[in-house]
């Protein structure tokens, strides 16, 4: 997993994903691994590896077996997000506001906030056909 982590945070992606699923094959219940590997697929700018959809039930997984966990929850949204499910990215990065224990930063707190607010607007914006949505927070860093 540690392998994962670092080839992720230099931008390899291909060799995070294969370290992760790896490290999932040993320990399918790390539920902190599970969580990476749902990040790294809903925020990779490689398409070929992007699955909106494999990151959703990656971060439901790990969001319904550690409970309100707000790291979790935040890949929750960002999953829902990639996947264009505003509503459910928007209560879900909700939950993960209100799951910040009392000590955490103003920083965070500011952060989940300011992309709590980018998917309340991404859902209630209906452009046309054709017409972008605009930039995805689910496509910024955490």
């Amino acid at each position: 997993a540690g392998l994962g982590l670092a080839a992720q945070q230099l931008g390899k992606d291909r060799r995070a994903e294969k370290h992760y699923r790896a490290a999932l094959e040993l320990r399918p219940d790390e539920w902190e691994i599970v969580n990476n590997l749902a990040w790294l697929l809903a925020t990779t700018h490689e398409s070929q590896l992007r699955d909106a959809a494999g990151a959703v039930a990656l971060a439901e997984r790990a969001v319904a077996s550690a409970g309100g966990n707000p790291d979790f929850l935040e890949t929750l949204a960002t999953a829902y997000a990639a996947s264009g499910l505003y509503a459910q990215a928007h209560q879900a990065q909700e939950r993960a506001l209100h799951s910040l224990p009392h000590w955490a930063s103003t920083e965070s707190r500011a952060q989940l906030e300011d992309k709590r607010r980018a998917y309340w607007n991404l859902k209630e914006k209906k452009p046309n056909p054709g017409e972008p949505r605009g930039r995805n927070p689910a496509q910024g860093e955490r």
